[in-house]
């Protein structure tokens, strides 16, 4: 009763462009009866040249899930993709492309989250990214360099205060 939803990691991409795919117990999870939101974790870089084929490549990914979980529970569905990348601040933008034209793509029954990082305030395409997204964590621990620590309560609540400033919606933060 205490868990509101399970985001479980569905495949993850190196910086190579490798895929891994976890072994997921759908089953088990989906006799909680709670949501699944499926994660998919990106490494490396992203570049414009890079989108469509990523883009291809999650969808894949996602209708193979899917299909996993209708065949378990007919009627069955994902709640939402979330989509865990440590975007280098000066990718953003093209960050924010790859988002609105992966939202384009997703059934619009699937909800489309993203984690967030205090680095991005310093960008100017900080707000183009929140709009084709229906949530977004912002990770405020494990940001800075570990000898400082894991979590900085000032800080982060400093980060929290202006990524809402700018953001201009409601999301939610990642504490340790």
């Amino acid at each position: 009763d205490i868990v509101r939803a399970w985001r479980v990691l569905l495949a993850e991409a190196d910086r190579f462009g490798r895929w891994s795919d976890a072994a997921i117990a759908w089953k088990d999870l989906l006799a909680t009866g709670r949501p699944v939101v499926a994660v998919i974790r990106i490494d490396g870089r992203l570049d414009e040249a890079q989108v469509g084929a990523l883009i291809d490549q999650v969808m894949a990914k996602v209708t193979a899930a899917s299909g996993a979980v209708a065949a378990l529970q007919p009627g069955g569905a994902l709640a939402g993709l979330e989509i865990d990348y440590d975007c280098p601040t000066s990718k953003l933008a093209t960050y924010a492309r790859f988002l609105a034209a992966l939202r384009d793509r997703l059934p619009r029954s699937l909800a489309l989250s993203i984690t967030a990082l205090p680095t991005w305030l310093n960008s100017r395409a900080l707000e183009s990214l929140a709009p084709p997204l229906d949530e977004i964590v912002l990770q405020v621990h494990a940001v800075d360099d570990p000898r400082r620590g894991l979590f900085d309560p000032v800080r982060a609540e400093g980060w929290v205060r202006e990524f809402g400033r700018r953001i201009g919606r409601p999301f939610r933060a990642a504490l340790p």
